[in-house]
This record gives C-alpha cells, sequence and structure tokens, in this order.
C-alpha cells in the first residue's frame, strides 16, 4: 500500500510519497506542468511533462494509489 502525502512542499510542488526511496513531485513552473520521478533525496530522477492542471495531477495520482 502506497503512502501519500499531497501537502504542499511549495506554492507549486506536490510531493507524493510512494515508500521511502520512490518519491513522485508533481510541480509547475512558468513554462510547464510536470511529474518528477525522483528517487529518496530527490536528486536526478525523470521530469515528465503534462497538460492538466497541477491540482488534477495530484488528485488522479492520489485516486490511483488509493485503489
Amino acid at each position: 500500500m502506497a503512502l501519500v502525502k499531497l501537502t504542499f512542499k511549495s506554492s507549486t510542488s506536490y510531493p507524493i510519497y510512494i515508500n521511502p526511496k520512490m518519491v513522485i513531485y508533481i510541480r509547475q513552473d512558468p513554462n510547464r506542468t510536470g511529474i518528477h520521478l525522483a528517487g529518496g533525496g530527490g536528486d536526478g530522477g525523470v521530469f515528465v511533462a503534462v497538460e492538466e492542471p497541477i491540482e488534477e495531477v495530484a488528485n488522479l495520482i492520489s485516486a490511483q494509489l488509493d485503489r
């Protein structure tokens, strides 16, 4: 079961903790909204851009993890 935390890390970033070594950051900057897949402390990882609003992306991911 995934531990989901949808609190603000900053005004434009939602961290979602999949497990202690996997964190998904949903973040928004002036040019793009996306999902940043990072291990552990958040270094490196992969950024996937999405077109939907950041709040909708966070809600969709948390809904899938709660299944």
